[in-house]
């Protein structure tokens, strides 16, 4: 948010009083982004003069991130406490997640005990323009999840290595990375919700 920090800069020079930022959006010299917290104090001469300033920057990153996901999980209680029917609920759950990851590419995935089928009634992917079709379960991650009930976090490495043992498919486009969680009722995993990246590998 530079016109944020260029506004508080200008208030510091004006009143030549301290400013105070929190949770600014900041790249690090590494080009790590982060969310800190900025403190800008004015360094004046004995007359009052401004002479400068001296900026403190707290990293807040990893307590921005954890409020942030209580937030969303909070949202997604109370999205599907309201939800008149899942055709509301998937579309309201996908704009909470990205509230807290990159989700332009995201699904849900519901398993079919009597068809045998997996089904994907909600679907939106940068690079797919229509939604996947049902299918018996595969050698894919979606049904790795079905099968084990935990969650599964896959970058092209470990996804390459488990293709040339045989364990894995590619059943879609390439991605740099896939995260997918079960969907659990009582003791039984229903489903699958997912996101991936085409292009950075660690977006998640």
């Amino acid at each position: 948010k530079k016109a944020a920090i260029d506004a508080a800069f200008h208030q510091v020079l004006t009143n030549g009083q301290p400013v105070n930022l929190d949770k600014q959006p900041y790249t690090s010299y590494w080009g790590k982004e982060l969310i800190v917290n900025l403190r800008i104090v004015p360094q004046k001469t004995k007359d009052g003069r401004i002479t400068g300033m001296v900026i403190v920057v707290d990293d807040v990153t990893a307590e921005a991130r954890a409020e942030a996901l209580q937030t969303a999980v909070y949202h997604i209680a109370q999205a599907a406490d309201q939800a008149a029917s899942l055709d509301d609920l998937f579309p309201a759950i996908h704009e909470i997640i990205k509230t807290v990851l990159p989700a332009d590419n995201f699904y849900f995935a519901l398993y079919d005990e009597t068809a045998d089928l997996i089904r994907f009634p909600y679907f939106t992917n940068e690079k797919v323009f229509t939604p996947w079709p049902s299918r018996q379960p595969n050698k894919g991650w979606t049904e790795l999840i079905l099968r084990q009930g935990v969650s599964q976090l896959v970058d092209e490495e470990r996804h390459q290595t488990m293709t040339e043992r045989g364990e894995m498919e590619y059943l879609g486009l390439r991605a740099a990375v896939w995260l997918g969680v079960p969907l659990i009722v009582g003791t039984r995993t229903i489903g699958v919700m997912a996101v991936l990246h085409y292009q950075d590998p660690h977006a998640y």
